[in-house]
C-alpha cells in the first residue's frame, strides 16, 4: 500500500518525513507543478512498508508507530 500525507513546510512535517522514512522501501516529497511558488504545502508519498522490530516502534511515536 501506499502512505500519502499532505504537509506544510515546519520543523513538525521536516520530523514527521525523517521519522517515516526508514519505515518504508520507497519514499518521496513533492512539490506540485501546480502549486503557488508562495504556497508551503507538499506532499510526502512512501510505500513497501518495511518490518519494524517493537522496541524500534516505540521509538516512533504514537503517530507512525
Amino acid at each position: 500500500g501506499y502512505f500519502v500525507i499532505k504537509l506544510f513546510k515546519s520543523p513538525t512535517a521536516t520530523a514527521i518525513v525523517k521519522q517515516a522514512k526508514p519505515l518504508f522501501a520507497k519514499s518521496r516529497s513533492y512539490e506540485l507543478d501546480a502549486t503557488r511558488s508562495t504556497s508551503n504545502e507538499f506532499y510526502f508519498v512512501a510505500q513497501e512498508k518495511k518490518q519494524v522490530s517493537q522496541d524500534a516502534a516505540g521509538q516512533l511515536g504514537p503517530h507512525l508507530a
